[in-house]
């Protein structure tokens, strides 16, 4: 008992130090749209650091499972993470050529930054199955102390501006090293069996992860396309900017709730009964910031149904993926599952930043809150048929 008191107190520490730094690291956008960047430019520069996290996150799942380790790998991420993001802001934006120098270094800071998140989850995920501890009440925890991130940068932000946060998101990471410390490396399977089975073919024959994997590469387009370009809507229809910290750190706070009845929920329904429902919240979201948001309030209200959907996501996505991979390419099905995302992304990222400048804001969001209430439902279809109803073992 003793034993896992410690090891939930250790990795609750890393996940709460871990999401209040990566609160500090959200305003990238704000940051080159202060600068005067377009939606379509940062689009671009959004897409290609998507770009480079797809091969990263590709690249660091490989060698994740070749090592059989995760620490070390993590260590050096959130060390390389910490250092490019903080030299950002030292760019001189009104020099010649300062769009390709943000382009460059912000894409070098996603091949570490980006993987981070990933294979933090990862280790998560992986201890709590081999310690039989609450995925769902940790990752929660991550999430409140994101939006008490966001709570403090609200009152930071008319004072510093977006620079200083940053390097205040360098300096949060040294409490992640140091519980990062103290967590138990998860359990690989013998070197034998990883070298004769590291085989990701056999990943790709798996038709539900494979199903899964085409269902969030839609779902992601549209989840970016719909996060990078909020800011630009606030701006397009008259709500204050300055509130956007208290909107990112309430949609994080609802993300509680859905974790931490994770565990109640898993117990009741299959993982893949719940899936649909967080692009259901989200493409409602989307409609309800077309239709119905006209002021700072009623963005955040309905930011809930974001939140609550989100929750869903980050809880029930991680663990279906990790109950569908074989033991020794568990590490892999998370890197390739998150290297989709990135592919996704640069889609969401790029084209949504040509669509957006061409489009309305309230129509942008339409069509989004369509589309993912569109791809929700032939996904919901699909898996009710007996074909697609595959045996699941619970992670």
């Amino acid at each position: 008992m003793e034993h896992s008191r410690r090891d939930t107190i250790y990795l609750a520490g890393m996940d709460l130090s871990f999401w209040f730094s990566w609160a500090f690291g959200m305003f990238s956008v704000l940051y080159l749209q202060e600068k005067g960047f377009s939606a379509t430019r940062i689009g671009l520069i959004n897409a290609v650091g998507s770009i480079v996290a797809f091969f990263a996150l590709t690249f660091w799942g490989s060698v994740s499972d070749r090592m059989r380790a995760l620490k070390p790998m993590l260590y050096l991420l959130l060390i390389a993470a910490a250092v490019s993001w903080g030299v950002i802001p030292l760019i001189p934006s009104s020099q010649t050529g300062s769009f390709l120098m943000f382009l460059a270094l912000i894409a070098v800071a996603n091949f570490f930054r980006l993987p981070s998140s990933t294979f933090t989850d990862n280790l998560l995920v992986r201890a709590s199955a081999d310690h039989e501890l609450n995925y769902g009440m940790i990752r929660g925890l991550g999430s409140l102390s994101f939006a008490a991130g966001c709570v403090l940068i609200n009152w930071l932000l008319p004072q510093t501006g977006t620079a200083p946060l940053f390097w205040i998101a360098a300096v949060c990471c040294l409490p992640v090293l140091f519980f990062l410390s103290q967590v138990k490396e998860p359990v690989f399977v013998n070197k034998t069996e990883t070298d004769h089975g590291l085989q990701l073919q056999e990943l790709l024959q798996n038709r539900p992860y494979i199903f899964f994997c085409i269902y969030i590469f839609f779902f992601t387009i549209c989840y970016n396309a719909d996060t990078s370009f909020i800011t630009y809507f606030m701006a397009d229809n008259d709500i204050a900017l300055d509130s956007y910290a208290i909107f990112l750190g309430y949609r994080a706070a609802l993300e509680f709730p859905t974790l931490f009845a994770l565990k109640f929920l898993r117990a009741r329904f299959p993982l893949k009964r719940l899936l649909p429902l967080f692009g259901l919240l989200m493409g409602l979201d989307s409609l309800c910031l077309s239709f119905l948001v006209h002021d700072t309030l009623q963005l955040i209200l309905f930011s809930s149904l974001f939140g609550l959907g989100n929750g869903i996501y980050i809880g029930v996505s991680a663990n279906y993926v990790y109950s569908l991979a074989p033991p020794r390419l568990k590490a892999s099905a998370q890197a390739i599952f998150a290297s989709v995302c990135s592919i996704a992304s640069v889609i969401g990222s790029a084209g949504g930043g040509v669509v957006y400048d061409l489009l309305p804001s309230r129509q942008y969001y339409l069509m989004l809150g369509l589309i993912l209430l569109s791809i929700t439902g032939l996904f919901t279809l699909a898996t009710l048929t007996p074909a697609a109803r595959p045996s699941c073992p619970s992670a």
